[in-house]
């Protein structure tokens, strides 16, 4: 009896029904252009419709073959009434049908089989933890104060022609790194060490896990580095104050991983990103061609480190063009 009794009310809700006007209209799991599509419905094919949606915006509910309660655009679907109703809309879609992917014979030389939106800029914050590298004072550190390292890098992308799965990204990156360490020494003898590099270098980046809204990719970015670091001593007993200033060129490599939320602000083309990573940074010498006038403090005039790695997270913008 209870059976009966739900068919009955099944029935009654969804007592109107329609008939697809366009070439295929998919049912989504809820109202939304982005939501998974449950079934598509083709040209003609009969559609039970929940009368009381009848008066939304701009989905009506159904239920796909298994039953799966979903939704249909209204613009899709002429509500048979059986009344002057039906008057209101004519069952032959008006305009360029949406969802009719059929070309015509012949195809003309400039059809767009690649998508438009083949290209990313990506813009990412790194807090990269602490760089432990220094200068060689020749004395013993009693306090040491190593800061993280911020950086900001901008990531300009394309997908390859033969990714029809829009997985592969390739291209340029741009960095922007800073940090600074301050050291203290016996008989108050302090030295603060700045550094700032500018990066450009090669990305590449592959998603191995799809949904409609969020994605996982791997990352790989390879960089050569321009650096300028400048280390000052000053010595508060006898008020005196020196400083170095080295540059060179270094080389560093980055792997990461990349969460992708997708349609931020309601934008399907913006997205957040964030993820961690490592960055291996490869030997390098600076030397420093200041002059100096007391070689008490400062005796070494070349600035080395050996290899090192790095974890660090990132946050940031990506946007498809």
């Amino acid at each position: 009896m209870k059976i009966l009794t739900a068919l009955f009310l099944t029935l009654q809700v969804y007592s109107f029904y329609g008939v697809i006007r366009v070439h295929q209209a998919p049912i989504l799991q809820i109202p939304d252009e982005l939501s998974r599509v449950l079934q598509y419905k083709r040209l003609g094919t009969k559609v039970y419709l929940n009368k009381n949606t009848l008066t939304d915006s701009k989905y009506y509910e159904t239920f796909s073959r298994d039953g799966t309660k979903g939704y249909i655009e209204k613009r899709f679907v002429k509500i048979i009434f059986n009344d002057v109703r039906e008057l209101e809309k004519n069952i032959s879609f008006k305009g360029e049908d949406p969802t009719n992917y059929i070309l015509s014979e012949p195809v003309p030389d400039n059809y767009p089989f690649e998508s438009p939106n083949n290209k990313k800029a990506d813009i990412n914050f790194n807090y990269h933890f602490a760089h432990k590298s220094s200068y060689e004072y020749g004395r013993d550190k009693v306090r040491e104060s190593t800061n993280p390292i911020l950086a900001f890098e901008l990531g300009l992308k394309r997908r390859p022609l033969f990714d029809l799965e829009d997985r592969f990204y390739y291209g340029i990156i741009f960095s922007v790194q800073t940090m600074v360490n301050e050291y203290g020494f016996d008989d108050r003898v302090f030295s603060e060490e700045s550094h700032a590099l500018l990066g450009i270098g090669s990305t590449f980046s592959y998603s191995f896990y799809k949904e409609e809204k969020f994605s996982i990719e791997s990352n790989l970015k390879l960089l050569a580095n321009y650096q300028r670091t400048f280390v000052e001593i000053e010595d508060l007993n006898n008020a005196t104050k020196e400083e170095l200033d080295f540059s060179g060129i270094n080389f560093m490599g980055m792997t990461s991983l990349t969460f992708t939320h997708k349609n931020l602000f309601g934008n399907k083309d913006f997205s957040l990103i964030h993820g961690p990573g490592i960055t291996f940074r490869l030997p390098y010498e600076m030397t420093s061609e200041t002059s100096l006038e007391l070689y008490s403090m400062l005796d070494q005039q070349s600035y080395s480190s050996s290899f090192q790695a790095e974890f660090s997270y990132s946050v940031g913008f990506s946007y498809q063009y």
